[in-house]
């Protein structure tokens, strides 16, 4: 547990004393008073770094359990008829949103309307009977913006990695080859081509690999492992196939290919672990 500092800690002493008591227990004890940590801001963040990068605990799954355990601990507390939630924008606001939604069959309410607005969101309990929550369920809106994010990261480290090995490709003359799956024979037509399968390749990587790449080493290391796939079945046997030629030949060509497709792996696996990374970090503090 992190170091508190005495004047934090005593200013959460002094903030709960004035709490009521619980009308009835909760299913997880609270900590006694003098043991309730207090985090700083950098504190904060690097819990939030350690349960996205080390724990694999996304986003949504945070404000979840935040939001559900909240309703837990209003109604243990206080037993409301109705409540109010009002959430801003960012990670707290999500929690709210989850509040909102798991409050009404805690509280016997049974009737819910209402509209998604992020900036800021709203949802209200007007009296006993009535509750008005969000349309869309703010957990699965969070998971598909994640989604999004993730496959954003694949297909920028798919480019980085794909400029790298096309370079290598444009000196070993193979760009022409690549023109070939278009039905040309232009350096410029294989690049395009070359770009748009790295592309694709990248954020096939993030989907597969993308929640062990929790370092760059291991980052670096599933890239490696994914380009040798990617060698084994585009190199060696489905461009063979579309050209015309016998696949799984391996030869000089093959071989420097092999090269090219461990450090396309390398470097979109980094890439994407960063991003993706960077972008969670940034989205749990929001």
């Amino acid at each position: 547990m992190m170091d508190t500092p005495p004047a934090l800690r005593s200013a959460a002493d002094a903030a709960t004393s004035d709490r009521p008591e619980p009308n009835r227990p909760l299913s997880t004890p609270p900590l006694p008073r003098g043991q309730r940590p207090d985090l700083t801001t950098e504190q904060m963040r690097e819990v939030d770094r350690i349960m996205v990068d080390e724990l694999h605990i996304t986003l949504a799954q945070m404000m979840e359990n935040a939001g559900r355990n909240l309703v837990e601990l209003a109604v243990s507390r206080y037993e409301p008829a109705s409540c109010t939630v009002l959430a801003g924008p960012g990670g707290n606001g999500g929690g709210g949103l989850v509040a909102a939604r798991h409050l009404a069959p805690a509280t016997g309410q049974s009737r819910s309307s209402g509209r998604w607005r992020s900036h800021p969101a709203e949802a209200h309990g007007t009296a006993p009977g009535s509750h008005h929550l969000p349309d869309r369920e703010p957990h699965r809106s969070d998971a598909m913006e994640l989604h999004a994010r993730t496959l954003t990261a694949g297909v920028v480290g798919g480019l980085a990695g794909g400029v790298a090995f096309g370079i290598l490709m444009t000196v070993m003359g193979m760009m022409e080859m690549v023109a070939g799956l278009a039905n040309s024979g232009s350096v410029a037509v294989g690049w395009v081509v070359h770009m748009v399968i790295s592309a694709a390749f990248g954020a096939g990587l993030a989907l597969v690999a993308g929640p062990l790449a929790s370092t760059a080493g291991r980052a670096a290391g599933l890239g490696v492992l994914y380009g040798i796939v990617v060698w084994v079945v585009g190199a060696l046997l489905a461009m063979p196939l579309l050209m015309g030629m016998t696949p799984f030949t391996i030869g000089e060509p093959q071989i420097m290919s092999l090269m090219g497709h461990a450090i396309y792996g390398v470097i979109t696996g980094v890439v994407y672990q960063r991003l993706a990374s960077t972008r969670q970090q940034a989205g749990s503090r929001a």
